[in-house]
């Protein structure tokens, strides 16, 4: 049985069909649905279907089975000879088989441009932010809008078990045309891959680049070796998403590199997220909540099912309880960024928790010691500290999230 595949314009419309449907690709209803359309009993997947069929489906990087693209096509509501590709496929040259589907997407209009732009001028770029602010969506926005601006696009999720030179030896097999075997030894793996990176224009996502999850050695070794592909004049880019802006790495990368802080979304584009998921509230009351949260597009999303069931959907009877609720997936990710400060870093995170906006003069005199400069520049590469300009004097703050962790873990 011959093999379908999507063709780009039937990509868009599959991805289209499944945002409107709200489904994840790791998610079992299509394969539910497939297999049941299928003819297969209940609880058992049909022959051909599966989760990695389903992403071949959807990144149309392989061909799969005739009938079972006809049945993705049919869940979906979409014509398969529409969707197809039917003329011969040339294979393609992206690896965007591990690019996350994010179902909706909102605002970001301004830091798309932005970020746009520095993919073309830059061989590094940092975006990094607090958790939950949306990085990994907007790369994947990136790399679907930059298409025809590079040669080859490949999305990796960074895993910080991994040696380093098995990261390499893996962008090298995938970026080479053919089978082949390559040397073990590190420093002839970045050759190589610089003269891969030279030969076309290749963009590489390396995504959830944080230092918290791996050992400082892996890490550290990571960083060196970027340095190390930063040596040779190329157009390609690499895009690091992070939740720590990796200290000294743009300074010492002579202009190659840039760093792109990434904040929240703005109040429209905070408000439509809650409105997506049926809240009723006033245009104020909207923007209330999104600025509590200061625009966290994670955070908002998890709220919505609380709001729902706590208080009939209503989002002004949510602001009305006191504090701040913290949802349990952003108390962990900001336990993975608080565990590893130094004792002076929690201090400081201490102080701002309970005082208004403080200078730096007057966490001096507040907590009397320590390398304050330091762990102001480590705090706010984490994103654990926000500046308050009052009086052309800066001042010092937490967001409120990071406020209310702090005070409830008593640090």
């Amino acid at each position: 049985m011959a093999g379908l595949r999507a063709s780009e314009a039937g990509k868009l419309q599959i991805r289209q069909a499944i945002q409107a449907r709200n489904w994840n690709i790791t998610g079992e209803e299509p394969l539910k649905m497939t297999s049941q359309l299928l003819g297969s009993p209940p609880g058992i997947y049909a022959n051909g279907v599966s989760e990695t069929t389903w992403k071949r489906f959807v990144y149309a990087k392989r061909a799969i089975r005739r009938d079972t693209f006809e049945a993705y096509c049919n869940i979906l509501g979409l014509d398969w000879t529409a969707i197809a590709e039917l003329s011969e496929p040339q294979a393609s040259r992206d690896d965007l088989s591990l690019m996350r589907l994010i179902p909706t997407f909102y605002g970001r209009t301004q830091e798309l441009c932005d970020l746009k732009a520095l993919l073309l001028n830059y061989r590094f770029v940092i975006l990094y932010g607090l958790g939950g602010i949306g990085k990994t969506a907007v790369a994947v926005q990136l790399v679907e809008q930059v298409q025809t601006q590079f040669d080859r696009r490949i999305w990796r999720r960074f895993d910080h078990t991994l040696p380093i030179a098995q990261l390499l030896l893996d962008l090298l097999h995938t970026l080479s045309s053919s089978p082949q075997s390559f040397p073990s030894d590190p420093a002839m793996l970045v050759q190589l891959l610089l003269q891969d990176l030279g030969n076309s224009r290749t963009l590489i996502v390396l995504d959830e680049v944080n230092s918290g999850e791996s050992n400082p050695a892996n890490y550290q070794h990571f960083i060196y070796t970027l340095q190390e592909l930063g040596q040779r004049q190329n157009q390609s880019c690499i895009l690091l998403t992070t939740r720590e802006r990796p200290a000294d790495f743009t300074a010492l990368m002579g202009g190659q590199a840039i760093s792109y802080p990434l904040q929240g979304l703005d109040p429209e584009s905070g408000c439509n997220i809650l409105a997506h998921r049926q809240l009723i509230f006033e245009p104020a009351i909207g923007q209330q909540l999104v600025q509590k949260y200061r625009g966290n597009p994670l955070a908002l999303e998890l709220l919505c099912p609380i709001v729902r069931d706590l208080f009939q959907n209503q989002v002004e009877s949510f602001l009305q309880n006191p504090g701040i609720y913290v949802p349990g997936r952003i108390e962990q990710v900001l336990r993975q960024q608080i565990q590893d400060l130094t004792e002076f870093e929690q201090l400081i995170l201490r102080s701002l928790a309970h005082s208004d906006p403080l200078s730096r003069s007057e966490l001096q005199d507040e907590l009397n010691t320590g390398d304050f400069i330091q762990a102001l520049y480590r705090l706010g590469r984490r994103s654990l500290i926000e500046n308050v300009i009052e009086n052309d004097d800066v001042l010092y703050t937490l967001q409120p999230m990071v406020m209310e962790f702090v005070r409830k873990h008593r640090l």
